[in-house]
């Protein structure tokens, strides 16, 4: 099994590769001051900062699978105003990885107005846990057998709550 270290710098290169694949320009900071990658939109110049925070699976209930997140509330509260947070984990999918990109303020909107996450005093972190559909995040990676005439089914959203 990977490190925990080796599994974060795949999520930071599985992020790195979506947003390439969209068209983006894509760099890794040399030094790391809380922010993993800076995406770039050519066209525009406009840059966006990007903190990748990976998690590995929590135990599963019936129709859910949890994963948990650690952040730094002083980078919550204080981050730069283009953070962006990227919370990626492994999935069956074919890309191995699912994803949510949320913006640094509205992820802080979450966790002040409506208690997503909570604070550890002793670490001054946050712990956010996100519960995705399994369906979501483990496929069948079996052959679809069923009729093209029947409509896939619908995706639901994952749900971002406290601890």
């Amino acid at each position: 099994m990977a490190s925990t270290h080796r599994t974060g710098m795949a999520g930071q290169l599985a992020v790195a590769a979506v947003f390439a694949r969209r068209g983006y320009n894509v760099a890794i900071p040399m030094i790391d001051e809380g922010e993993d990658l800076l995406i770039r939109n050519d066209t525009t110049r406009r840059v966006w900062s990007i903190q990748v925070k990976t998690a590995t699976p929590r135990k599963p209930t019936k129709k859910h699978q949890k994963f948990q997140f650690g952040l730094s509330k002083e980078q919550l509260k204080n981050g730069p105003k283009e953070l962006w947070y990227a919370l990626v984990w492994p999935t069956t999918d074919p890309s191995g990885w699912g994803y949510l990109v949320i913006k640094r303020s509205t992820l802080l909107r979450y966790h002040e107005k409506k208690g997503a996450g909570s604070f550890n005093k002793k670490t001054g972190n946050i712990t956010l846990n996100l519960s995705v559909p399994r369906e979501e995040t483990a496929p069948s990676p079996s052959v679809n057998t069923k009729s093209p005439s029947k409509a896939p089914p619908k995706k639901r959203k994952a749900k971002v709550g406290r601890t």
